[in-house]
């Protein structure tokens, strides 16, 4: 076991004061220490927390400018269309950023909440005022703002602000423009927010360059002096006008004597066109000439004398603006003016007449003569082949219709004399100067097919015949009626029919005979429609049985005549009164 050794206590010191522990003066001192310190650290912690995003604030407006000014520059002539000095053309992020002009990764928010949108206007034509503006967020003091726009202009931009005390102005930083009103940018009140003047370094009228968009303005495509190609060439270009006050429209200077002054190229028909003036060896010297590589031979060429000479026919001639065309297939002629007239005429200076033959003609409009006559040799005439029908003649008495087609006219045709070999029909009046003459010959009482007809009757009186109920009738002029025989003593009863459109009178007469002793028993009875309407009785058996009947028929009625004791030998005669 271990002994522990006394501790000595002697020599030790006690002091109270420095056993009471921390005093209220210090905590108190240390605190006093530490505020200030606070004091000084708090604000320098704000201070450098403002700076960062004033920082990053410049560097996404400055960001966002490229973006916009790379947009503009592809787009310059539908800006220019769109705007106006009062009619904005607005583009925000996701519009940029659809446009391929911002990446996809680029944030919309600004570090004080707002989003960045991009301005143009036209204040004057062809130049473009464009402005970056933060709308939206919080407001930011005028001391921010300032150094917001300080900072857009220290990384290249050029920093602008909306100031609280003139919120509907857009001023620079320094003052290094004049206020621009946001009204011009469809803006109205909306102080706090900081801005882009990018006009200040994309004024499209203050330059001398050429531009390669079309912005509108016309001196900016415009070259105040000669171009040089040093032996370069100008491609693609759909035209080229020459418009020359001078006396050298074109010059065209070449040193080799088979140069082509002027060469004219179709790369789909692996073809050149050219022309050149003197000292080539295709023609004569001094000649203007026409050359087509293609054919590998001298189209044409006009000599010193004023002549134009053809080696080989070329695709189309031109003369006083008017045109000789043709290719494998076809020619044409083709005037400068549309309806104009070619002539042929008989001598050089246009006196006289001349022919035209031509084989299988086919005209795109209409065909005119002055005077004179369409003439057809032979068998051929006039078609029209959409429809099917010519007028033709096959021999010298008729022009014909091909394929029976019908003439049609609302106004009248006269004719020296009209025959038809079938049916005319007229939708109205038939009015004659003279007489009308039926051909057609009908009997009486035989069946016709329609009521209406008319016809000579058959006996060559020349008396008008009339079909009336489907049967044939004489017509009658003047009451004119005449008895007529329908049945000569016929044994037994008789059936007959008013084929008249008049009512007629009928009358029956039986031959005298003595048939039986009984009282009563012979007597006459006529039926018309089903109704007795007449009857003649005979008592004495002792007399001859003779006995008439009359009665009236009205028009298309059936009537019947009946005898008692026909089987008496009775016959009877039929008369009709019509």
């Amino acid at each position: 076991m271990v002994k522990q050794r006394p501790v000595n206590l002697r020599g030790m010191r006690f002091s109270p004061r420095k056993q009471r522990g921390v005093g209220v003066l210090d905590v108190l001192l240390g605190l006093l220490i530490a505020a200030i310190v606070l004091k000084g650290i708090v604000p320098w912690l704000l201070e450098k927390n403002t700076t960062t995003r004033v920082n990053i604030a410049a560097s996404q407006a400055v960001a966002f400018r490229e973006a916009a000014l790379s947009f503009q520059q592809s787009n310059q002539a539908a800006i220019i269309a769109a705007t106006g000095p009062s009619t904005p053309y607005t583009r925000t992020v996701a519009q940029l950023q659809a446009a391929n002009a911002l990446p996809a990764s680029f944030s919309g928010t600004t570090p004080y909440g707002g989003t960045l949108i991009a301005v143009w206007n036209q204040p004057t034509a062809g130049v473009l005022q464009p402005v970056v503006i933060a709308t939206g967020g919080a407001v930011i003091n005028d001391g921010d703002l300032a150094d917001i726009a300080n900072a857009i202009s220290a990384q290249g931009g050029e920093g602008a602000y909306i100031p609280s005390y003139s919120p509907t102005q857009l001023v620079c930083a320094q003052g290094s423009c004049n206020p621009i009103a946001l009204s011009t940018y469809g803006y109205g009140s909306m102080g706090g927010h900081y801005a882009i003047a990018m006009f200040k370094g994309t004024q499209t009228s203050s330059d001398d360059f050429l531009h390669r968009h079309n912005d509108g303005v016309a001196a900016h495509g415009q070259m105040n002096q000669n171009i040089d190609m040093n032996g370069n060439a100008v491609n693609n270009a759909v035209a080229v006008n020459i418009n020359s006050t001078g006396t050298n429209g074109l010059n065209i200077t070449s040193s080799s004597t088979n140069s082509a002054g002027i060469a004219i190229a179709n790369t789909s028909a692996n073809r050149t066109w050219s022309f050149a003036v003197a000292g080539s060896s295709w023609g004569a010297p001094g000649s203007l000439l026409f050359y087509d590589n293609n054919a590998g031979a001298l189209r044409a060429y006009m000599d010193t004398t004023g002549a134009l000479n053809f080696n080989q026919a070329g695709n189309m001639l031109g003369i006083a603006g008017n045109y000789l065309y043709g290719d494998g297939a076809n020619m044409a002629l083709r005037t400068v003016a549309n309806g104009g007239t070619v002539y042929i005429q008989g001598t050089a200076n246009g006196g006289g007449t001349g022919n035209l033959s031509v084989q299988g003609t086919t005209y795109g409009g209409d065909f005119y003569t002055n005077g004179g006559s369409y003439r057809v040799n032979g068998s051929g005439g006039i078609c029209w082949q959409n429809y099917g029908a010519c007028l033709y003649m096959q021999d010298s008495s008729y022009v014909r219709i091909l394929n029976d087609k019908n003439f049609y006219t609302g106004g009248q045709g006269q004719f020296g004399s009209l025959q038809s070999n079938s049916t005319i029909v007229s939708a109205g009046r038939v009015t004659s100067g003279e007489f009308i003459l039926p051909s057609g010959v009908a009997w009486d009482g035989n069946w016709c097919d329609t009521n209406g007809l008319l016809a000579q009757r058959s006996d060559g009186s020349g008396a008008l015949m009339n079909c009336q109920n489907h049967a044939w009738v004489k017509v009658k002029i003047g009451g004119n009626h005449q008895w007529y025989v329908v049945a000569n003593y016929v044994n037994g009863n008789f059936t007959g029919h008013n084929y008249t459109n008049d009512d007629m009178f009928v009358s029956a007469t039986s031959n005298g005979t003595s048939c039986g002793t009984q009282n009563n028993d012979y007597y006459a009875v006529a039926v018309v429609q089903g109704i007795q309407v007449a009857s003649n009785i005979e008592n004495n058996v002792n007399y001859y049985h003779q006995k008439s009947i009359g009665f009236m028929v009205p028009p298309g009625q059936d009537y019947q005549i009946l005898w008692t004791r026909y089987l008496c030998n009775t016959q009877t005669a039929v008369y009709e009164y019509r």
